[in-house]
């Protein structure tokens, strides 16, 4: 719950015009001896957009971009660093 509200705060937070679309998805792969399924979770939105040499900071600690500043003002650059820090402690995956 923590990571679906981490990363709907920031698309809400860089969404001035447009939406936010959230989508779950429960995908089953069969294994060599079980069967293993997976939630998949995205966040979508139509926001500012990130730019591409500002990518890698999204994963950082206090990790700010300066092109969106204007749009964040009383975050502090730890959502995604939790949430990342949640999705590996059970073994899982999150990217951009």
């Amino acid at each position: 719950m923590q990571i679906l509200l981490n990363l709907q705060s920031n698309a809400l937070k860089f969404t001035q015009k447009g939406g936010v679309t959230l989508k779950a998805e429960i995908v089953e792969e069969q294994g060599q001896e079980e069967t293993i399924f997976y939630l998949k979770m995205y966040v979508s939105d139509t926001g500012v957009g990130i730019p591409w040499e500002d990518q890698d900071k999204l994963f950082k600690l206090f990790g700010f971009l300066q092109s969106t500043k204007q749009y964040n003002k009383n975050g502090i650059g730890l959502g995604l660093v939790i949430s990342e820090r949640i999705v590996n402690k059970f073994e899982g995956k999150i990217d951009f």
